[in-house]
């Protein structure tokens, strides 16, 4: 299986789709917060909440 991350850091979410069978399922939306497991590689895990305060918050980008 493989997955194919989007991110859009002003609103904040992630899109994940996965390849299931040579199709992409259908996508799961996620807010970034707390944490979000990678599914194909086993016991990673990627801490939002760390990260997110490296952004530029919305307003400093306009």
């Amino acid at each position: 299986m493989r997955e194919y991350w989007l991110i859009h850091p002003v609103d904040r979410v992630l899109t994940i789709y996965l390849l299931k069978d040579k199709e992409f399922t259908k996508p799961e939306i996620v807010e970034l917060s707390a944490a979000t497991a990678i599914t194909v590689l086993n016991d990673i895990v990627i801490q939002w909440d760390d990260l997110l305060t490296r952004l530029p918050q919305v307003e400093d980008l306009y």
